[in-house]
């Protein structure tokens, strides 16, 4: 089973904080690379799925960042899909002669 990476990318004077959410429920807010340009400050945060499984078909992951207690945080979301192979089966009863 393969891993899934999302990047959420903010930028801004303070450094924002950004943060991962799934169903109002924290899930990541550690920044995992900080770079800046002049006076602005660039933050990283990856959010890492693994072992998604079908109850994860069509949660909205929210990427939300903010730097101050003023304004309302900026956010994007993304909706997971997923397509699964199933293996093909046989019906073992096709193959029962039943009485008429």
């Amino acid at each position: 089973m393969s891993n899934h990476d999302l990047l959420c990318r903010s930028q801004g004077q303070p450094s924002p904080r950004v943060s991962w959410w799934r169903d109002h429920s924290l899930l990541d807010d550690s920044i995992d690379d900080v770079g800046s340009v002049g006076n602005v400050e660039k933050v990283v945060n990856e959010l890492r799925l693994s072992q998604l499984s079908r109850e994860d078909l069509h949660t909205i992951l929210t990427c939300q960042a903010t730097n101050n207690n003023i304004s309302v945080p900026a956010s994007t979301s993304v909706k997971l899909d997923m397509q699964c192979e199933f293996s093909r089966t046989t019906n073992a009863l096709s193959n029962v002669g039943l009485p008429a």
